[in-house]
């Protein structure tokens, strides 16, 4: 055991030097183009290399806040803290989760805020963007658990083989959908003028997309990886509402990106929308050993019929989100007094995708 100990420790210093050495000489390459204007291009002789020298003087520069200044001020170099890191993941990767999730997302957002980038013109971004969640649920399983673990993670996907009305479930949004057109014309609505008419091309496109941005990068994270560690802990309603918050403000700064389909969506509309499916995600995520297949084609019919409907011009965009919002509310109460707020399911203990804390 203290051979494992010793061989770790020196690993963990070997790793940090590494990172370090990564970090100051990207630092030093840097510096010397802010300070003097060129990039480093060849490394002088010994001979050449006095202080006198600009490379020189970057180096000694750059050693200084790097090791000196840096580590007496935050205690640690960049190489320490990604090894502490690497420890606080093992102890705590549900929070480190969250906090890599929205690094990820929230940071390519801010830079398409900043450059005023568009969705339509740059969709690569946004899809690198909505796929934080499962970048970071590879990532973090990958430290804490590694390579088994993220089998394990990603297995959820191949869980097809349950009941055949789950699959009805999956169509739930659509319904619900259309129930808010027909609800707002029974009622005298005028349908707005359509902004495009539904062709072959167009219904597909409709589909990639909803199923790209969204389905594709949330559902592994979000349900795969958080869902069933809030579950160790809570109750599946607790767990859901925690979840549904969580995930209701990663989304906070499509609402700044040109383009982005949350700009036509009132924010009172959304929480109450996020927060309502979360626990039809749950509740179907449940009864399904924990499928990540059924939470993907869930979401996936969520997003396609909002993204249907709105070009169509059935029902003016505040009025169809603020009822669906109502509708999903109603939805999810049902659900909750059905099948009970403990695991949103009647299904015993064993067949649950998690196994609680006693």
């Amino acid at each position: 055991m203290s051979n494992k100990i010793e061989y770790q420790g020196v690993m963990t210093r070997a790793i940090a030097q590494v990172i370090d050495n990564v970090v100051l000489f990207a630092s030093l390459g840097l510096f010397h183009f802010v300070v003097f204007g060129t990039w480093i291009r060849h490394i002088p002789d010994v001979a050449t290399f006095v202080a006198t020298d600009p490379i020189c003087l970057s180096f000694l520069a750059v050693y200084f806040i790097y090791f000196i200044v840096l580590e007496g001020t935050v205690g640690a170099t960049v190489g320490k803290l990604v090894c502490k890191i690497r420890v606080m993941i093992k102890k705590c990767p549900l929070i480190t989760y969250f906090i890599l999730s929205f690094i990820i997302t929230w940071s390519l957002a801010i830079l398409a805020i900043i450059l005023e980038l568009s969705i339509t013109e740059n969709p690569l971004l946004f899809l690198i963007g909505s796929c934080g969640p499962i970048f970071s649920a590879v990532i973090i399983t990958g430290i804490a658990i590694g390579q088994s673990g993220i089998r394990e993670l990603l297995s959820g996907w191949l869980n097809w083989r349950f009941d055949f009305k789950w699959y009805l479930v999956a169509l739930s949004p659509l319904v619900l959908g259309f129930i808010t057109v027909g609800i707002y014309h029974l009622l005298g609505g005028q349908s707005p003028e359509a902004e495009s008419y539904p062709t072959v091309s167009f219904i597909l496109l409709t589909l990639l997309f909803a199923f790209l941005v969204g389905p594709l990068g949330e559902e592994t994270g979000w349900r795969g990886f958080a869902l069933p560690r809030l579950q160790t802990r809570f109750s599946a309603f607790t767990s859901t509402l925690i979840l549904g918050i969580i995930w209701s403000a990663w989304h906070i700064p499509l609402w700044f990106v040109p383009d982005s389909p949350q700009t036509e969506v009132p924010f009172g509309a959304f929480i109450i929308m996020c927060v309502s499916f979360s626990f039809l995600l749950t509740w179907a995520y449940n009864n399904s050993k924990g499928s990540i297949l059924i939470a993907v084609l869930l979401h996936w019919c969520f997003n396609f019929t909002g993204s249907l409907i709105m070009p169509l011009g059935l029902i003016p965009p505040d009025i169809y989100f603020y009822t669906v919002a109502a509708l999903y509310l109603v939805y999810a109460i049902v659900v909750i007094v059905v099948f009970g707020p403990t695991k949103l399911s009647r299904k015993p203990d064993f067949e649950m995708p998690f196994v609680r804390e006693k």
